[in-house]
Parts: C-alpha cells; structure tokens; sequence
C-alpha cells in the first residue's frame, strides 16, 4: 500500500511537470507563416502618436483562411473563441491594461479589422458595419495589391511568446498594415475604401461583419461571418447562416447529386 501511494505521488508530479512543460512548449515563440488568401487581425492606435502606449506599433494576427475558421466554429451559426489566436496579454503588453477603454490623448484609442485577399481572383475579405455593393474587377485588383505586401511582411517573422500567430510591427517599418499600402497612405484613411471601415475599442462585445466581396457580381457583399471583441480580449468569430435562397440551392445541388448516383447505380 506504502507503495502504491508513492507510485501515485510520483505519478501525480509527473503528470504536472508534463503539463508545465506543454504549458511551456504551447507558449514558445513560433515562425509565422501568413499568405493570401489568409485573414488578418489587425490593431492600431489612432493618431500613431509616440507619447501613447503603442502608439508607434501594430499587434498583427494571422487567422488562416476562411475555411479554417469555419471548420473551427463547427457549421453555420457555429460561434469559436480564438484565445490561440489573439492574446489579452498580447494587448495588454502593447497597448496598456486599459486597452478596451482608452479615448483620448496621451491614451488614443485603438482600431481594429480583419482583412484579406486571394490574389488569384482579386477577391477581398474586409469587415464592415454594412454591406457594401461588389467592386469591379480592376478596383479590386487595387485593392489586393495594396493588402499583398502584408502576407510577406508578417511571413516569416518570429510570434510573440503568448501566440503562435501574433506579431507586433513598428509602424515606422515595412510590416505595418498602415504603412503598407502602395500610395503611401494609410490604411485607416476612409479613401482606403474597405479597409478603411475600422471599430474603435471601446466597451464590451464590439461586433464586426467579415464580408466577401466578389469581383464584378451583381448585388451587395456576401456575409461570411462576425468578429466580436470583447473587453476582456477574447475574440470570438461566429460563421453565418447562409441566406435562404443559398440553402435551396445547396439542397438542389445535393438533391441533383443524388440522383445522379442512384441511376448510375
């Protein structure tokens, strides 16, 4: 019996060194590896101000691809929490404690959107509060080569110890989502077009719409999903329920599937 206490004793501080040493691997510092048609998150201070907490840098986060956030929320209406993805700390460590609630000089508020482009269509991923009408090809194209050149910044740069996506850029150099675009403006300008439709930080549960926008179809944007940022720095990305003439043509197609496979049977 004596034995057997000592065994679980043993067997019990092995399970915790395990678990620290996992706690520690989770929490090393990875290489990031960000490309279209990646989403990225993305913070910035208003006025980029030196005197402000963070003023002068960019917390970037990759997301990976659409489909991987929706395979993560489960489904249509599947809501996920990114803690692996976006940290408190990460926010905490940039932008102060008082990130959620900052309105006003030497503490600018911070913006936040997530955007992203397939380079092969010119398709671009943009949060907005409304959906916009679908831009033709050519501007859209603009678009893409405007957001491209942060796939390769943020490529191969080391994460921050916290999340094995995360990277804090200096606004002053070439992996900043505001110094980035092609004329040399600002990515929160509003003649940014898209991405120039950034949340302030402030209070609890702000929500952001991802929207697809397709080159050169008829109508408004599609709804792919929503961002939710909490005050406490969870991020939670719920999928949409597609529309209802989407899920007749859905079953359509999968009805037609079918009956294809029972006559060839």
């Amino acid at each position: 019996m004596k034995i057997d206490k000592k065994m679980n004793k043993f067997a019990a501080m092995a399970l915790v060194a395990g678990g620290l040493a996992a706690g520690a691997t989770a929490a090393r510092a990875a290489t990031i590896s960000s490309s279209s048609p990646d989403l990225i998150l993305a913070f910035e201070v208003l006025d980029q101000n030196a005197s402000s907490a963070g003023g002068l840098e960019d917390l970037e986060i990759d997301l990976g691809t659409l489909a991987n956030l929706d395979s993560l929320a489960g489904g249509p209406g599947g809501s996920v929490a990114l803690t692996n993805y976006l940290s408190d700390t990460d926010l905490n460590n940039t932008y102060g404690t008082n990130w959620a609630t900052r309105t006003a000089f030497p503490n600018d508020p911070i913006y936040w959107t997530v955007f992203g482009t397939n380079t092969n269509t010119s398709e671009n991923f943009f949060t907005d509060s409304v959906a916009p009408n679908n831009d033709s090809s050519g501007n859209q194209g603009t678009l893409s080569t405007e957001m491209s050149p942060i796939y390769s910044d943020l490529d191969g740069q080391t994460s921050t110890a916290n999340s094995n996506f995360a990277y804090v850029a200096n606004t002053s150099d070439s992996e900043s989502f505001t110094a980035d675009s092609s004329d040399g403006s600002n990515w929160g300008n509003p003649n940014e077009d898209v991405i120039g439709n950034v949340l302030k930080v402030v209070g609890n549960n702000n929500a952001f719409i991802l929207y697809d926008e397709i080159p050169n179809a008829s109508g408004k944007a599609t709804d792919v999903g929503t961002f939710t940022l909490a005050n406490t720095g969870v991020m939670t990305f719920t999928e949409a329920v597609p529309e209802p003439s989407t899920w007749a043509s859905i079953i359509l197609g999968v009805s037609s599937l079918l009956a294809f496979r029972r006559r060839r049977a």
